[in-house]
């Protein structure tokens, strides 16, 4: 309605049926919510500081599931089955695709090492 509103006073003011553009005491309209944002490289270098402090076995997962997510998205952590992983190759390769395509994501050494330790306990 925002913007049929603000169209109209526009080309009233243009077609000179009114002297000024009443446009611009209506506000724009927000048409969706902002893309989210992603982590600067402070605030990543802060969260796996946070989370190599930490000790136990929930720590070690957490760590190793917030590599993964960093190192390769966290839509492609999250459709991971562990045994799409192959951590001697340092890839995942993901079978439940959007078209069932299957897709080999590449892992930093970090990430797979993260996962050797959260594995091996």
């Amino acid at each position: 309605m925002r913007t049929s509103l603000r169209t109209f006073c526009r080309y009233c003011h243009e077609a000179k049926h009114c002297a000024s553009n009443l446009a611009r005491l209506i506000g724009r309209a927000l048409c969706g919510s902002p893309p989210p944002r992603a982590l600067s490289d402070e605030e990543t270098g802060w969260l796996l500081m946070e989370l190599s402090q930490a000790t136990g076995p929930v720590a070690e997962r957490d760590h190793a599931l917030f590599a993964l997510m960093l190192g390769s998205g966290v839509g492609w952590a999250l459709a991971l089955d562990f045994e799409d992983l192959d951590l001697d190759r340092g890839e995942m390769r993901l079978r439940k695709t959007k078209g069932d395509v299957p897709v080999t994501i590449p892992l930093s050494r970090a990430v797979c090492d993260h996962l050797r330790r959260f594995v091996a306990e």
